[in-house]
């Protein structure tokens, strides 16, 4: 869950640098008048950029975030085989992340699959999904 919470900080801290260079503001809001939804994708599309800019080669090839690096952990399958960049990134984080933008669905999907880290397994939903677990590098 540490792991987590860093690395929703690096994306968040290097999109926002990134948007605020780019746009010349903030991106907690919206100019008056902007169209709040183009302004919504256009935010998607930034943050998904630089999740995988910066998240992607790092999980592609050694099934680390910058966060799980950090704290020696790596994602692996669950006989502890090298998992394919699709698995890891379409799998375990896209199709979260889809979820994740539905209004309500997204909210409990996201709280649901934060809690599952106290079950026995460990393993969040996402896991599931993917098939993978989160062990020591």
């Amino acid at each position: 869950m540490v792991g987590a919470i860093l690395d929703g900080l690096v994306i968040g801290g290097v999109s926002l640098v990134i948007i605020t260079l780019l746009l010349g503001r903030s991106i907690l809001h919206a100019n008056p008048g902007e169209n709040p939804f183009r302004y919504m994708i256009m935010n998607m599309v930034v943050f998904l950029c630089v999740f995988l800019v910066v998240q992607g080669y790092l999980l592609a090839t050694r099934g680390q975030t910058v966060a799980k690096a950090l704290l020696g952990m790596r994602i692996v399958g669950p006989g502890g085989e090298k998992v394919s960049a699709v698995r890891v990134i379409g799998l375990r984080y896209g199709i979260g992340w889809f979820i994740g933008i539905v209004p309500l669905v997204g909210g409990i999907y996201g709280l649901v699959d934060a809690l599952m880290i106290f079950r026995e397994s460990r393993r969040c939903i996402h896991d599931s999904i993917a098939n993978t677990i989160v062990v020591k590098a």
